[in-house]
């Protein structure tokens, strides 16, 4: 088991105070290099109590149906003896066989294979630790696992599923039980009517499930079924790793959290300094806590606030999410993910997303920077990259220097992703994603699609600023 006190004397220019990464690091490894003997998280000891009493209410009624079978086919041999003993010559003798063999059959006891055996045990056993919760009408699959909400469990998931602040405060997370049982785990201040209630709604951010549910819930299924969201937030971290590049770390209030697709913006603006525009760079599970690459641009004036003024406790607005950067559900294909300098940023909320939903066949990524050293942001999570590589079979992971190769030097550039990318093939099964400028996009562009890329499967965003 690797530990991340081992990561920390491998790469020593990872920052403890980074708790979150540190944090997600070891979760992914936990999850890459789980055994049968590791044991999920176990439920509240209510939840458990409230398992065992449906896997007893289920026994009791197989119990009580098998001894209504065996009367039955008791009663059945009964009425047959009396239909025997008045019934024509012609019918009697296939009467008699009739009756025989259901004497003789229903002494046979079906002998269980041993494999079969312990399969049922340990799917009964895993009833115990987990749920399964089905959403109508998209019908959507997941596990409420440990002492989550079903609300976190759908999120885990990579489920986008309707929430506001998962506190339970404003209700939008609001579905509807169609069947199975679920179990109130935290109060909510929202208020459901009479009606609601008596029809089975509750609030997914307050309930999790005892048994396997199916619940009538909405979702977003692409960029456009998430509302505009205007949020005051509070500076939690700046951490400047050089003049030119920082990373901010804000936070939602317990009344609001962001409701966005990985890969997605929003704008954070100060009245009187400025607004810009940003990709998120954390993964969506987490809606409260929101992370953000920012270069210091001329044109920036809320960078340099937060790069000279700006300290912990400062409240910004934000305003969003927007931006078609986004990853279908259902995708199970491998991933490209090309990123120039801060374009990290977006890819990062991509991988964090992907990782955590653990749909995709594999991650290939690559860090494209102009230069490495103190003027330029290079490769400003290299240590975060190959923890992932380390810990993920098939996470492969590419840093690339261009040394001071310019940005408008096409025909250099053009050879230098050619000799880069040729050794890709079969680019048609890949989803892609590019995060640079649009000098550089184009010729990304034309390189895929002169490599037989599914047009409609390659994504790109001009959030990748270099430092001036």
């Amino acid at each position: 088991m690797v530990k991340a006190s081992d990561l920390l004397r491998v790469y020593p220019q990872t920052h403890l105070e980074d708790e979150r990464m540190l944090e997600k690091v070891q979760k992914i490894q936990r999850n890459a290099q789980r055994g049968d003997h590791d044991l999920p998280e176990l439920p509240p000891s209510e939840v458990l109590a409230s398992r065992l009493s449906s896997l007893s209410r289920e026994l009791v009624e197989s119990r009580a149906l098998l001894g209504h079978y065996a009367e039955l086919i008791e009663g059945l041999e009964a009425k047959l003896v009396e239909v025997e003993q008045s019934c024509p010559p012609e019918f009697l003798e296939k009467l008699s066989d009739l009756n025989a063999w259901i004497a003789q059959n229903k002494t046979k006891c079906p002998k269980v294979p041993r494999q079969k055996t312990e399969l049922l045990v340990k799917d009964t056993f895993l009833r115990l630790l987990a749920a399964q919760i089905k959403l109508i009408p998209s019908g959507h699959e997941f596990f409420a696992e440990g002492t989550g909400s079903i609300l976190e469990a759908a999120l885990n998931a990579g489920v986008a599923v309707n929430y506001g602040c998962t506190q339970g405060n404003c209700g939008a997370c609001k579905a509807r039980v169609v069947g199975g049982e679920v179990l109130k785990v935290r109060d909510h201040e929202y208020e459901l009517s009479q009606t609601e209630l008596n029809l089975g709604y509750m609030l997914m951010c307050s309930y999790t499930a005892v048994t396997d549910v199916t619940l009538e819930a909405g979702e977003a299924h692409c960029p456009a079924d998430i509302a505009e969201q205007e949020i005051e937030v509070e500076i939690k971290q700046i951490n400047r790793l050089n003049d030119r590049l920082l990373i901010l770390k804000i936070q939602t209030p317990d009344t609001q959290t962001l409701r966005f697709m990985a890969g997605q913006d929003v704008v954070l603006s100060l009245e009187g300094v400025g607004q810009h525009r940003y990709p998120v760079a954390s993964c969506p599970c987490d809606g409260k806590n929101l992370e953000f690459h920012i270069p210091r641009l001329e044109h920036d004036h809320l960078a340099t606030y937060l790069f000279t003024q700006a300290q912990a406790k400062k409240n910004l607005h934000l305003k969003g999410p927007s931006g078609n950067f986004t990853l279908p559900f259902d995708v199970t294909a491998p991933l490209l993910l090309i990123a120039w300098e801060t374009g990290f940023a977006p890819i990062k909320s991509l991988i964090e997303h992907t990782v955590s939903v653990d749909n995709a066949e594999s991650w290939h990524l690559y860090w494209l920077t102009e230069t490495s050293g103190e003027q330029m942001p290079g490769h400003y999570m290299h240590n975060l990259c190959r923890s992932w590589q380390d810990a993920l079979d098939n996470f492969y992971y590419t840093p690339l220097h261009l040394g001071n190769l310019a940005i408008n030097e096409n025909d250099a550039l053009d050879h230098y992703l050619q000799s880069t990318f040729s050794k890709l093939t079969d680019l048609r099964r890949y989803y892609i994603y590019v995060a640079m400028p649009e000098p550089l996009q184009t010729l990304v562009q034309d390189f895929l699609l002169s490599r037989q890329a599914n047009p409609e499967h390659c994504f790109f965003t001009e959030h990748a600023n270099t430092c001036d």
